[in-house]
């Protein structure tokens, strides 16, 4: 749970996350040291900061920051847009003394322009160069928002913050995600540190339907043996398809800790829910609840929790490929 330390007009916002102080600006503190504004107008209201295009390439700067890079590990921003000529954008960072520059820049893509308020979340993977650019880039002192990389639409910001995820996080281990192949019955690209992308759906324009396989460790919840809630989390490095978006199942399978085999691609599962996901799960969660199936596996004191996701329907007339591939340092089961 968020817990606000303090708000005053004219000081950053902190707030409490895991043992960090998630830096925010928004309403409360005026948006404090917003400007230099470039083929865009900042007006800042009670509710939002409204942002209108105006130009090509445009962006403004946040100045003064004087943040450490190693407490944090992505950036959010709330924020509704419309009219968008482009649904992309970037954001620089830069240590004191030090200018702008490509390396040090995460990008973003497929922002919503329906006018309605959405959460975009980048995690340090979407640096250009690698996360290491932002561990060893020293204290932040400035920040360049280009908001869009198009020339025309209009933005209202209603937070920013660079923070840290929320809750108790547990990730897979090295060899406890993989892509299974239905046609073909093998398992394709097992492994954190696989090279070759994970994918849902049809990575091409042969019949190959791929399940997505992830599996948590439950050793850090064993000793308290319940759970007040459970979320299963990951985004997409990117979406292939003439879709927007299309619906996928979410099935939990056997809860112990074992090496992955084709079976599984068949295997016993519950379904546990649908999800849409699609575009703009580059930048918003998956979230599925799976405090119960959690609780279940602790209760029988499993070494372990599967899920499984997989494309509804998976029949796909589509002649080109269709579907998402998983950016692998997003997954997580954040527990509380």
């Amino acid at each position: 749970m968020k817990k606000f330390l303090f708000i005053a007009a004219g000081i950053l916002s902190f707030t409490a996350v895991n043992g960090a102080e998630a830096v925010c600006w928004n309403p409360q503190n005026s948006f404090k040291n917003w400007g230099n504004p470039s083929r865009l107008t900042l007006t800042r209201t009670k509710e939002a900061m409204q942002i209108k295009i105006t130009g090509g390439d445009p962006g403004f700067i946040i100045n003064n920051i004087n943040l450490d890079p190693a407490k944090y590990s992505q950036i959010e921003f709330e924020y509704r847009a419309k009219n968008l000529q482009r649904k992309s954008g970037q954001i620089f960072f830069a240590p004191k003394g030090k200018g702008f520059s490509q390396e040090r820049s995460f990008i973003f893509t497929d922002l919503r322009d329906d006018w309605q308020w959405h959460t975009a979340v980048i995690p340090l993977t979407r640096i250009r160069v690698g996360k290491d650019q932002w561990l060893k880039a020293g204290n932040i002192s400035r920040i360049r928002f280009d908001i869009t990389d198009g020339n025309a639409g209009e933005f209202e910001i209603k937070e920013f913050r660079i923070t840290v995820p929320q809750g108790n996080i547990i990730v897979p281990g090295n060899e406890d995600v993989a892509s299974i192949s239905v046609l073909h019955l093998k398992i394709m690209h097992v492994g954190m540190n696989h090279k070759r992308p994970l994918w849902i759906g049809k990575p091409s324009h042969h019949d190959h339907r791929h399940r997505g396989l992830f599996r948590f460790p439950l050793e850090t919840l064993t000793p308290a043996g319940k759970v007040k809630k459970a979320h299963f989390s990951f985004q997409l490095d990117r979406h292939y398809g003439r879709t927007v978006e299309r619906e996928y199942l979410v099935e939990v399978m056997n809860y112990d800790i074992q090496k992955f085999k084709a079976l599984d691609v068949q295997g016993d599962a519950k379904v546990i829910g649908k999800v849409r996901i699609g575009r703009y799960s580059v930048n918003e969660p998956v979230v599925v609840d799976v405090t119960a199936q959690v609780n279940e596996a602790l209760e029988k004191i499993h070494t372990g929790i599967t899920f499984r996701v997989r494309p509804e329907p998976e029949k796909n007339l589509d002649p080109t490929p269709s579907g998402a591939v998983v950016e692998r340092s997003t997954i997580r089961l954040i527990t509380e």
